[in-house]
């Protein structure tokens, strides 16, 4: 199972330098206070939803499906493996923007440091949401129709997303409200 998931994050490793010289950038942009520093988890989210994406079609295109049936791993466990690969990246985003909030509140660009965490948590979570809720239709539909699912799905639900969050108050909203609204621009970048 460990080599299902090295392979996967093999495949991966150029998505992952461009996606962290984004991150790079977006995080620049941010302690200098253009924008707001909940950009990053929000980057970070968008990455993360992407990345199993981009495995499946480098498995569709290198005819993995074929190969793997041949090795002595049954299927089970492959899609464990994918799912534990997802997991992972999930809580590596989670820490690295744990660790990029801690450096922007040193610098003094985060007020609240315990409410950007909550805030970097909440997008966490809906990563690995969004993954979960992904990867079967990626397994059952393959990767270009599950992508235009995706996008369906995601462009119908941000509006009633931004209806609950501007109709709730709290002390958490601001920074969820904003996330909302920076997270399509943030997408359309990372295509």
């Amino acid at each position: 199972m460990t080599g299902l998931i090295l392979k996967d994050l093999l495949i991966l490793r150029k998505t992952l330098r461009s996606y962290l010289f984004m991150l790079i950038v977006y995080a620049g942009i941010a302690f200098t206070g253009v924008w707001s520093a909940d950009i990053v988890g929000v980057l970070l989210v968008v990455m993360v939803v992407m990345l199993p994406m981009n495995v499946f079609a480098y498995d569709k295109q290198a005819k993995w499906d074929t190969y793997g049936l041949a090795l002595p791993v049954g299927r089970t466990k492959t899609v464990a493996a994918r799912y534990l690969c997802v997991l992972l990246l999930c809580l590596l985003s989670v820490g690295l923007t744990a660790i990029l909030g801690v450096m922007l509140y040193a610098a003094g660009r985060v007020e609240e440091p315990v409410e950007f965490l909550v805030s970097c948590s909440v997008m966490g979570l809906m990563s690995v949401l969004v993954n979960a809720i992904m990867l079967p239709f990626l397994y059952k539909f393959g990767p270009e129709r599950a992508r235009m699912m995706f996008f369906t799905t995601f462009s119908s639900g941000r509006p009633s997303f931004s209806y609950i969050a501007s109709r709730n108050a709290g002390s958490m909203m601001p920074s969820i409200k904003k996330s909302a609204a920076v997270f399509p621009k943030v997408f359309r970048a990372s295509r």
